[in-house]
C-alpha cells in the first residue's frame, strides 16, 4: 500500500486499496491465512458512472479503466455510496472523489506496471487482459 500511496500521491488516513487476513485455518501450530486484495473491480455496468451527476465518473472506452475527471467531480459522495466494493473515498487534499485507477496517470503512462503489481513480494498480483497471455 505505500507503493501505491508514494507512486500516487495518496495522503495516510486513506487508501486506494486494502489487503485483507481471513480468519486462521487450520490446526495450532500449523494455522495459515489468506489474503484478499480490495480495491476497484473496474466494473462493466459501474454503478458510481451512472450515479454521477457531473459525468466526473467514467469508463475508459480504450482500456475499460473506471477513473475520475478530478476536474469535474463536486464532491457529491453519490459514487461513494453505491460502490458495492466500498473502495471509493474523498481525496481529504483535492476533496474530489478518489479510487484505485491502476495507476494510470502515473506508471502506467510511464509504461510500468502499477505500484501495487510492482512492490508485491510474492508477486501474487499480476496486471493486464486475462484473455491475452501477452498483454
Amino acid at each position: 500500500m505505500d507503493a501505491c500511496r508514494d507512486v500516487n500521491q495518496v495522503p495516510e488516513g486513506v487508501s486506494r486499496l486494502e489487503i485483507l487476513r481471513s480468519e486462521p485455518y487450520g490446526e495450532f501450530p500449523n494455522q495459515e491465512y489468506e489474503f484478499f486484495r480490495q480495491s476497484c473491480q473496474h466494473c462493466t455496468n459501474a454503478p458510481c458512472v451512472a450515479v454521477c451527476p457531473t459525468g466526473a465518473s467514467f469508463i475508459d472506452k480504450e482500456t475499460g479503466i473506471v477513473d475520475v475527471h478530478k476536474d469535474l467531480c463536486v464532491g457529491c459522495q453519490y459514487c461513494i455510496a453505491v460502490c458495492p466494493y466500498r473502495v471509493r473515498f474523498i481525496h481529504p487534499v483535492h476533496r474530489t472523489a478518489d479510487k484505485c485507477n491502476f495507476c494510470r496517470d502515473t506508471n502506467l503512462a510511464n509504461g510500468k506496471q502499477p505500484a501495487c503489481v510492482e512492490a508485491c513480494p510474492t508477486k501474487a498480483l499480476t496486471f493486464g487482459d486475462m484473455n491475452d497471455p501477452t498483454s
